[in-house]
């Protein structure tokens, strides 16, 4: 999910999916700020606004969420693109 809804554009995502080789084996969630709003907050995703400038804090964690929308998997901050590619598959069919 994007944590910069003004620079995350469809083509800078496709972009950042096919230089770690997902493009096409992982979504990503785009929106305005109004759209994505109650998603961050239901993921706990700091957004303040300072100044009419909207700022975003998050942590570098990953989650991996079943087609059923349950979270299976916390990714650490280190994880590699080969683990995300080899869950996906699983996720999906959960």
């Amino acid at each position: 999910m994007t944590v910069d809804p003004r620079r995350d554009t469809p083509s800078a995502i496709g972009e950042f999916l096919r230089v770690r080789s997902a493009l096409g084996r992982m979504s990503f969630l785009l929106g305005t700020r109004s759209q994505l709003l109650r998603t961050w907050k239901a993921w706990d995703v700091g957004v303040t606004e300072d100044n009419k400038q909207l700022t975003t804090g998050h942590t570098a964690i990953v989650y991996g969420i079943t087609a059923s929308g349950r979270m299976a998997v916390v990714y650490p901050s280190d994880f590699t693109p080969a683990q995300i590619i080899h869950d996906v598959p699983l996720l999906a069919r959960m």
